[in-house]
């Protein structure tokens, strides 16, 4: 069945002939040269994206070596002079433990031990209320 005359049709094929008539690959070279751009471009981007993690890595690992970095891992403040022979003042006082019991029976911490640290943002360590549900007396049991 024979197709009705469309003037906007024929204008679209006219149009075609003409492009393609006019149209020429692209050289090989060419190509080839916006190939090897494009990969010079991703090594180029990969180099520096190692290099700026290698970098923060390095410079994470320095500033944790030197000394005033992190109050809590540093130095001590205050160094000792020498060998001292001397023994404390005061000693820490621990409750007597009976030879019967063993130390896996004991529930409250030794007295040198250091006590955790406040979380982040909170005004101070100490504890507003006594803890719940446990004793309060630091006593030992008797036996």
């Amino acid at each position: 069945m024979p197709e009705p005359h469309d003037p906007l049709r024929n204008a679209f094929k006219q149009a075609a002939v003409a492009g393609q008539a006019q149209a020429r690959p692209v050289p090989a070279s060419l190509i080839s040269e916006r190939g090897t751009r494009r990969q010079r471009r991703r090594l180029a981007l990969v180099a520096a994206t190692a290099c700026l993690a290698f970098a923060g890595t390095g410079a994470a690992a320095v500033a944790a070596l030197l000394p005033g970095g992190d109050p809590g891992t540093g130095v001590p403040a205050s160094s000792p002079s020498g060998p001292s022979s001397e023994l404390p003042s005061v000693l820490p006082s621990s409750p007597p433990v009976s030879s019967s019991s063993s130390s896996l029976t004991r529930t409250t911490p030794p007295a040198t031990s250091v006590p955790p640290r406040a979380p982040a943002g909170t005004v101070s360590g100490t504890p507003t209320a006594p803890p719940t549900g446990g004793a309060t007396d630091t006593q030992p049991p008797p036996d």
